[in-house]
């Protein structure tokens, strides 16, 4: 009886010994082809040709016409143009006066948009008030423009680009309207010799890209495209005011 437990024994013994062994083979042959599989991986990667990086979609340009003679005479005494004579008459008669007004502004605000055929002067006329949205002469006035609450006032905000200037000297600036304060902004910031042009996705985030113009379509239109997808900034409201904040590389 005692050779037969003893002889059990070593054969349990024997059967232990053959599990584990069969067990750490198998373990050892996953990971061998594994590491194998890897190593292989490793050395398509390194030998396959590199992926071409996604090409960014272009933003789209922006068209516009020289605009449409407005349908009143502007208050010239309001507008800050010098003492109101014959000659300033003359020179800023009526005719003079281009209704530039895109037509999503137009069915939101009652305002209107106009600028000077000749000098290029471009105003806000809002709530019987005269407001000039460019500065200093030459240029081409307002450039371009759109609508965003970029306050979360739940009130629409005019932003725009206009230029100023010719030859070395001829920059392109940023400003606002905010039509529930009543208040305008001219940014410090200028771009030399190129465009700027305002891009928005949601109606609220209001981002600034570079431009260059070229003839419209239409006489005396132009068209702003945009040179490059990266944005030179955005503006943003801060404290209840609205500000620029420009890209670090900008």
């Amino acid at each position: 009886m005692k050779g037969f437990f003893k002889n059990k024994l070593v054969f349990t013994l024997l059967c232990v010994l053959a599990f584990v062994i069969l067990f750490f083979g198998i373990m050892f042959l996953v990971i061998y082809v594994g590491k194998c599989s890897v190593d292989s991986n490793k050395d398509q990667r390194s030998t396959a040709e590199p992926v071409a990086e996604a090409t960014p979609t272009p933003l789209p340009d922006r068209n516009y016409d020289l605009g449409t003679p407005i349908d009143f005479m502007p208050d010239l005494s309001q507008m800050n143009l010098g003492t109101v004579d014959e000659e300033l008459e003359e020179n800023y008669a009526q005719e003079y006066w281009l209704d530039i007004t895109p037509a999503d502004v137009r069915e939101r605000i009652d305002c209107v948009i106009f600028k000077h055929s000749e000098r290029r002067y471009t105003y806000l006329y809002y709530n019987g008030q005269y407001i000039r949205l460019d500065e200093g002469t030459d240029g081409y006035g307002v450039m371009d423009m759109i609508l965003c609450d970029v306050d979360f006032d739940d009130e629409d905000d005019l932003i725009f680009c206009y230029s100023f200037g010719a030859g070395d000297e001829y920059a392109s600036k940023v400003g606002w309207y905010d039509f529930a304060e009543g208040a305008l902004v001219l940014a410090d910031f200028s771009l030399m010799g190129e465009e700027l042009v305002l891009m928005s996705a949601d109606g609220v985030t209001c981002e600034l890209y570079r431009a260059e113009r070229s003839s419209g379509e239409t006489e005396g239109g132009y068209v702003l495209h945009i040179i490059e997808n990266a944005a030179l900034g955005e503006v943003v409201e801060q404290e209840g005011r609205l500000f620029l904040q420009l890209n670090p590389l900008s």
